[in-house]
């Protein structure tokens, strides 16, 4: 979708270098793919034909909790494309918006949705005095699929055909 600015993050797990200008170039979009590093639109503006769902293992209660998670995540959100969102096996869903909405919009309406649903949260021991978040949606785009360790969720196809069923989406 429309963007300001970008995001660049290495591989090393490194924090993310924003900038307010320029947006993405086709040689960052073209590392990114090589599995170079990881870059991200920044400062997304207009319309955008989706928001992205996050789901990770960061921790030992997301990862328990992370096949339920996510397969009640799917179900809430019917027709998401799902992906495996890095080599860490966390997953993206990429929700359609409707015409006319923007990112920050459309990502504030899912997340109240999943939080409504009782998805977003864990809370765990004693009295419940640990709450872990299960699920993220971000105000601002993710980082780009088909990265390193990025691939549809559970497909054996090519990645040329993975990609291809992503622009189609």
């Amino acid at each position: 979708g429309p963007h300001e600015g970008q995001g660049t993050r290495g591989l090393s797990h490194t924090g993310w270098k924003r900038q307010p200008h320029p947006p993405l170039t086709n040689t960052l979009v073209r590392n990114h793919l090589d599995g170079k590093l990881w870059v991200a639109p920044f400062r997304s503006r207009g319309h955008w034909p989706f928001v992205v769902v996050d789901i990770d293992r960061h921790n030992a209660i997301g990862e328990q909790a992370f096949a339920e998670t996510l397969r009640k995540v799917t179900r809430a959100l019917p027709g998401a494309f799902v992906m495996q969102s890095s080599p860490s096996k966390g997953a993206h869903l990429y929700v359609r918006l409707p015409p006319g909405f923007l990112y920050r919009t459309g990502a504030l309406v899912v997340l109240t949705h999943l939080t409504l649903l009782g998805l977003r949260w864990a809370e765990v021991g004693d009295a419940h005095r640990l709450r872990v978040e299960l699920v993220e949606v971000p105000s601002q785009p993710v980082r780009l699929p088909f990265g390193l360790g990025s691939h549809r969720w559970e497909s054996k196809d090519p990645l040329p055909k993975q990609f291809d069923a992503f622009i189609t989406y």
